[in-house]
């Protein structure tokens, strides 16, 4: 964790901790507003969902 502090340029590894510790949903909110700040429409993406055959094989492994 202190190499990702140094490259980062925190100056304290708590900062750090609290970067590693965000989930999804603290990323997709911080995208939402983003975008609003920026006058941005989000892509209009769908849900990945994978085919039967890579869960298959993912399965066999």
């Amino acid at each position: 964790m202190t190499v990702i502090r140094d490259y980062l340029g925190h100056a304290s590894i708590a900062t750090t901790s609290r970067c590693i510790a965000t989930n999804l949903k603290m990323k997709r909110d911080a995208l939402q507003r983003f975008w609003k700040h920026a006058d941005l429409e989000p892509a209009q993406t769908k849900a990945w969902k994978p085919k039967p055959d890579l869960l298959s094989f993912l399965q066999s492994l």
